[in-house]
């Protein structure tokens, strides 16, 4: 029970008494072992503990003391459900409502699958105003003003990094003090880095994410999002907008080796509505980058740049890169967990998305530069490696290229290096009735007799 606090070495360097010699460097970086899951607040934020009246490191009370102390931090969450309790929307010190992320922050779970943060239809679950990193967690539960803003104040971009997080079944009905109703994600004067994330079932009038700034989307899935769109260019003082999947209201976003599938945004006549915005065709405009991509029942509005090497289902979405696949279904099948940090879409046997890109162009831009040459794209969403059979598949997720799922792909390695001959794989005695059982789970569920 009680605190459970860590400091750099340059702590330590304090604790032993040298903390003159640190007056004028910057301030150590505090790490917070939260180890209770009541939300409750600090007892006495900017103390350097993390405590709240009966001596529990909550998740709130970590907030708290990053927020009130210089330097970059690190909350650390065990596995456990983390429900937010504490009403009081509009609030900005995160003493209630939503979690408010002021500073330099690192929020670190045990991974999607075993950390959640829940607003419980409570508020927003987080609202970002500083440089703040989210990885292995859950974030749902968000109501009224969906689940996750990075919001710039003052003159000062937000910086969002999420790495290995779900965003799931969110919900936003409004834009309250903000620009957007979106469900999932909200970008307002500030950037987004999402890498290995699965963003999900949200619902608002961008359903999954919307950008007014930038955004770099790497290995992600964007995925069952519901919009709700205004077609409307005859209507005086209506102004068309919304998206199932994302929106570039205004900025640039660049999407790479993504899985965009199965994004909803019903227009008020009725009508289809669109899973890509770019921009409004108004006041603002943004531009969406597409490369490498996945691209399922979605519909497109406004202007796109194509990368390359994109795999269309329909014809609407109109790219211009002779790379570029159209009209073929993705033979994916549906989101589960198929291995790694967050839920993916499975490539299914034979599909044209499969060793669809030549080595030379499994390659994204890291750091945002145009300057710099671009790097590898080393793993798929799961953390299995590129590429399998020479070349990299298209989307977020790699198909081993002898047909091995997530499971025996990421087992394989502990187990010894995979013997190829040939068109075939020769997997030594230990694996081979692993393999069989694996095939024939994988058979089954191609012919519909496994769900």
């Amino acid at each position: 029970m009680g605190s459970s606090i860590r400091r750099s070495s340059a702590g330590r360097v304090v604790a032993l008494g040298l903390a003159a010699l640190l007056l004028a460097a910057e301030a150590p970086a505090a790490t917070f072992e939260v180890d209770g899951t009541p939300d409750t607040v600090d007892a006495s934020p900017g103390e350097g503990i993390c405590a709240d009246v009966a001596g529990l490191c909550t998740l709130r009370a970590a907030i708290m003391e990053t927020n009130a102390l210089p330097g970059a931090d690190v909350v650390h969450l065990p596995s456990g459900h983390f429900v937010l309790s504490l009403p009081g929307q509009g609030e900005d010190g995160a003493a209630s409502g939503d979690l408010d992320l002021t500073g330099e922050l690192t929020v670190r779970g045990e991974g999607a699958d075993r950390t959640t943060i829940d607003a419980d239809g409570l508020d927003r679950a987080i609202d970002v105003s500083g440089v703040v990193s989210i990885e292995g967690v859950t974030i749902t539960g968000g109501r009224d003003l969906g689940g996750v803003r990075a919001r710039g104040l003052q003159g000062l971009l937000a910086r969002l990094v999420l790495d290995s997080v779900s965003v799931r079944d969110n919900e936003a009905s409004g834009a309250g003090d903000g620009f957007f109703a979106a469900g999932g994600i909200a970008i307002e004067f500030g950037s987004l880095s999402m890498r290995h994330t699965t963003v999900s079932g949200n619902r608002g009038d961008f359903g999954g994410i919307a950008v007014f700034g930038t955004a770099s989307i790497v290995n992600s899935t964007i995925s069952t999002n519901a919009g709700r769109c205004r077609d409307c260019p005859l209507v005086p003082g209506c102004t068309p907008g919304g998206a199932g999947a994302l929106a570039a209201v205004a900025g640039t976003v660049v999407i790479r080796n993504a899985a965009i599938v199965d994004n909803d945004c019903p227009t008020e006549g009725g009508g289809d509505g669109w899973a890509l915005n770019a921009g409004s065709g108004g006041l603002f405009s943004g531009e969406i980058h597409l490369g490498s991509s996945v691209l399922a029942g979605s519909l497109c509005e406004f202007a796109y740049t194509s990368d390359g090497h994109n795999l269309v289902a329909g014809f609407d979405c109109a790219f211009s890169d002779p790379t570029d696949l159209y009209g073929l279904d993705p033979l994916l099948g549906p989101l589960q967990d198929n291995g790694g940090p967050t839920p993916t879409h499975k490539l299914l046997p034979g599909s044209p998305a499969i060793n669809a890109i030549p080595i030379e162009d499994c390659t994204y831009d890291d750091d945002g530069d145009p300057a710099t040459p671009e790097v590898p794209v080393a793993t798929d969403q799961r953390g299995v490696r590129r590429p399998h059979g020479g070349r990299c598949d298209i989307g977020a997720y790699e198909r081993n290229s002898c047909g091995l799922g997530a499971e025996l792909a990421v087992l394989l390695p502990l187990l010894g290096a995979l013997r190829r001959g040939g068109r075939t794989c020769g997997l030594g005695a230990n694996l081979a009735p692993l393999m069989t059982a694996y095939r024939a789970r994988e058979n089954a569920i191609a012919s519909g007799g496994v769900r």
